[in-house]
């Protein structure tokens, strides 16, 4: 029973090891960029609030879609696609798309990890127990997913990243390039 113990956890462990180190010294060229969804709101003079998908933005201009598209996306036609000018930018809120669902993914396997793991090394301390250790580890394991995707979903949902530009180019300049720095896979030496 202990040698079942031992070998599920040490399994689990280089599991979580393996899913957690992805090691390639070169990135291929179609993977430079990341496809990623903005999900943005621009609040300017006048209590003017206008929403959209962050499509593309330069140093002067925000471009906002309706429906979602990739960030620096290559703009086709003007047709549902909103221009907002830095002059009329006061703030600009941006959440990723889909960061609830990563949320709660990373926590249920981060919850239901941590579970299994205590619920195999607290399991099987007595002989006189009436529940074996796997049982207490599949239970927790149970119960740590659930609390753990819970948890993860809030705090992805809550997730978001503030622009305060003030009607400043230099500002805008500078979300630019904030948000290509996370929109870029930068390789590993």
């Amino acid at each position: 029973m202990k040698k079942i113990t031992q070998t599920t956890s040490s399994l689990l462990v280089l599991l979580l090891v393996h899913l957690s180190s992805f090691s390639q010294n070169e990135v291929p060229d179609d993977r430079l960029t990341k496809k990623t969804v903005f999900k943005a709101y621009v609040s300017g003079d006048k209590k003017r609030e206008v929403s959209g998908y962050l499509l593309n933005s330069n140093d002067s201009v925000v471009f906002l879609s309706a429906k979602p598209q990739p960030f620096k996306s290559i703009l086709v036609n003007d047709s549902g696609v909103q221009k907002v000018a830095y002059t009329d930018i006061d703030l600009i809120t941006v959440k990723r798309r889909g960061s609830a669902g990563t949320g709660a993914v990373f926590g249920l396997v981060l919850g239901a990890s941590l579970g299994v793991l205590t619920g195999l090394t607290a399991g099987n301390n007595n002989k006189g127990q009436m529940i074996s250790g796997e049982v207490v580890a599949g239970v927790l394991g149970i119960f740590g997913g659930a609390t753990g995707a819970v948890i993860g979903a809030i705090a992805g949902a809550l997730v978001e990243k503030k622009f305060f530009i003030n009607r400043k180019k230099e500002n805008l300049q500078n979300m630019n390039s904030t948000l290509l720095e996370r929109l870029y896979i930068k390789p590993k030496m």
